[in-house]
């Protein structure tokens, strides 16, 4: 019925190869499930990274996610994420980012959503070399998307700086362009991401 929430299903797939003078192969696969309604999106997403070039490993990770979001006026909104991996090429065996905060749509159209997220996290970070990073730190990302009639575009910042320390911080960063391939529920997804600790 009109204002259901509904769900939205996504899967991924990336393949590459290459022989030769050297050596490089890459694989990664995500999957994400959305729950949305007129008031409230409810996300889960996963995803895993390999890479190899020439025998020696280049990408190693995975991630895997929560994120609710529930507006209480028409402009705002509040916010609850949760998010959990390992990157072995960072030498991260595990991390953990919790953040609850209040979100801010600076532009809302049925095309076009542009908000801006602020709050509180705590970050957990155990390396491989036994350094271990436990901190309270401020939640702050910038989300675009926006939907044409044969194409989508998305764009997410995110920025933790520590309590303790605003040197000590990370930012993630990911954008794309979707496109349909054809009639049906296929499609081809370019973008790039990026995950920087400094600290």
């Amino acid at each position: 019925k009109a204002g259901a929430r509904k769900w939205k299903y996504e899967a991924s797939a990336d393949i590459l190869g290459k022989s030769g003078n050297s050596s490089n192969f890459a694989s990664s696969f995500g999957f994400k499930a959305t729950l949305a309604g007129p008031q409230d999106t409810l996300a889960f997403s996963a995803s895993v990274a390999r890479a190899e070039q020439d025998g020696v490993k280049t990408a190693n990770q995975a991630r895997a996610a929560v994120d609710y979001a529930s507006n209480f006026s028409p402009k705002y909104s509040w916010y609850v994420r949760e998010e959990i991996g390992t990157d072995k090429i960072q030498g991260l065996n595990f991390f953990s980012n919790s953040a609850a905060g209040v979100g801010f749509d600076l532009l809302k159209k049925d095309s076009e959503v542009l908000t801006v997220r602020t709050g509180l996290a705590y970050r957990y970070e155990s390396y491989i070399n036994g350094t271990n990073i436990s901190a309270p730190a401020l939640d702050l990302a910038l989300i675009h998307d926006y939907t044409a009639a044969t194409w989508k575009l998305g764009n997410r910042i995110t920025f933790l700086p520590t309590f303790q320390n605003f040197s000590v911080y990370r930012i993630l960063h990911e954008s794309f362009v979707e496109m349909p391939l054809a009639t049906g529920p296929w499609k081809i997804r370019l973008g790039l991401s990026n995950d920087y600790i400094n600290g």
